[in-house]
């Protein structure tokens, strides 16, 4: 963090804290990553009311616990009225004050909530694919109680001061002042544009033309005064200080885009696997997060070329030969197909890449490579085998398993792969080097952290290499078959490589 802004009405209190929101500038640019994007600003004045948004954070578990998930957490909770909100606390002896800059989100049975160590963090709402900051996790008495739901600090009341502040700390950086006077009232040097998105009026008085940076005039609206009642829990670790953790240099219109693309980055509904039923598999750690990959040959791995496209070779190591995770072979170097092109709302252009592994994987009954097809085969109307240790339910709660599981689905002809999705009202762009494989019912699929593993047919007897895990909407939903890299297509590149290296 380079520097911060808070907001200038944020005040302490013993109930939740006033305008609790602050903007922090990064030391240096967030890059859009298929795992990092900025969210959208959601329309001023704009209530939510009733509409159910997404909570997520590191925070406790449970109220009072100071332990700490490893893994990003995620609830659903209902935006209720600010007056059916202090009612639900006041039922249980809770006299609480919620302000126009505060919301309230939660059920009134609890049950799911923020909670400590979650300070800070988005209160999200999806409209028309994209996503929407609505609400800062602020405060709470306790978490996930009956009749006493979180309260968050409305963005939509203060969005056009985020605006604001965004401009003033881009200004400030190439050197002009913060500050500018009018008619004796001082008032922000901003961006012009930022200005114009906050209804103020650009003018002189910033040491530029008011085009590019302006003094910029609004009219002040007054604010309730703070009344101080009974003190809830503040969500926040000691050690760390609650801020609105944001980018804070992008209008564009690539915002709002969830890192899972609504497109899942994907076993469910299968079967655990026997040991050495499926030598080729490879499990692939990479830092944090987890991928699959396949045994090509003694030193190569395939995998989908979105799981490695950000990783440092150092933090990816790849199990070969195990049932149940354990033993790791070190990379040498990582080679993206040349037309790889990532895309943030559909699958992935040519997602595959090889892995040299920096040891010659030893061949046993339980470690061995997959075979690679000729460029003419044909799969549609096979059924095929998909393994990986990905998540076996399609829920954000729960961790990969540890031990191998596989499912049996049919390939798809493409055409119905895109008519399946249209019954779901989801528009899907497939091209030719991608396949898509499930069951109308849906059930079996591959999901979140099967990514880059082996879709296989039986090919003359000998286990042949027909896809690569690349995405899916949902996991074993009906009509949401998985996609997958058609490996055909690129077999002759996979071989070059082989040879070559």
């Amino acid at each position: 963090c380079e520097y911060f802004q808070v907001h200038p009405f944020f005040k302490f209190t013993p109930q939740a804290d006033r305008f609790d929101v602050a903007v922090l500038r990064l030391d240096r640019t967030a890059h859009q990553l298929p795992h990092i994007t900025p969210i959208c600003l959601p329309p001023r004045g704009e209530s939510f009311l009733g509409e159910v948004g997404v909570a997520a954070g590191w925070g406790a578990l449970s109220p009072g616990s100071r332990l700490r998930p490893q893994t990003l957490q995620a609830v659903q909770v209902p935006v209720i009225d600010n007056r059916v909100c202090e009612r639900w606390h006041r039922s249980k002896g809770i006299g609480v004050t919620i302000y126009d800059e505060m919301m309230c989100a939660g059920y009134k049975t609890g049950g799911r909530d923020s909670c400590q160590g979650d300070s800070g963090g988005p209160l999200m709402l999806q409209r028309q694919g994209r996503w929407f900051l609505i609400g800062i996790v602020s405060a709470g008495y306790s978490c996930a109680q009956p009749g006493q739901p979180g309260i968050y600090h409305r963005v939509a009341h203060t969005v056009d001061w985020i605006t604001r502040a965004i401009g003033r700390m881009f200004v400030t950086l190439l050197g002009y002042p913060a500050k500018c006077e009018r008619k004796g009232n001082s008032h922000s040097c901003t961006l012009s544009f930022a200005c114009w998105l906050v209804g103020g009026s650009s003018q002189p008085g910033c040491g530029a033309s008011p085009w590019i940076v302006a003094c910029c005039v609004t009219v002040k609206k007054p604010y309730n005064r703070i009344n101080e009642l009974q003190q809830p829990q503040i969500r926040e670790d000691n050690s760390v200080v609650p801020t609105l953790q944001k980018r804070i240099d992008d209008f564009g219109e690539d915002c709002g885009l969830s890192a899972d693309r609504i497109l899942m980055k994907r076993i469910i509904g299968g079967n655990e696997a026997k040991f050495g039923q499926f030598p080729w598999q490879a499990f692939i750690k990479i830092a944090t997060y987890q991928c699959g990959g396949v045994l090509v040959s003694r030193k190569f791995v395939a995998t989908a070329a979105h799981c490695i496209i950000t990783a440092r070779l150092k933090d990816t190591l790849v199990y070969l030969g195990e049932l149940d995770t354990q033993d790791t072979g070190k990379v040498r170097r990582r080679i993206i197909h040349p037309n790889f092109q990532f895309r943030t709302t559909q699958p992935d252009r040519y997602d595959l890449a090889l892995l040299e592994l920096i040891t010659e994987a030893g061949y046993s009954y339980h470690i061995s490579p997959i075979c690679l097809p000729p460029r003419d085969m044909i799969l549609t109307g096979r059924n095929a085998v998909v393994a990986g240790w990905g998540k076996i339910q399609p829920s954000n709660e729960l961790m990969g398993t540890n031990v191998l599981r596989s499912a049996t689905v049919p390939i798809l002809d493409i055409r119905e792969c895109m008519l399946w999705h249209e019954i779901k009202q989801i528009s899907v762009e497939l091209h030719e080097e991608m396949l898509c494989a499930g069951h109308k019912s849906g059930k079996h699929d591959a999901c979140l952290g099967d990514s880059g593993g082996p879709l296989i047919v039986l090919e003359n007897g000998r286990w042949t290499l027909a896809g690569i895990t690349s995405a899916g909407f949902g996991c074993g939903e009906p009509h949401q078959p998985g996609i997958y890299h058609k490996i055909p297509v690129t077999a002759d590149w996979i071989r070059s490589v082989i040879r070559l290296l």
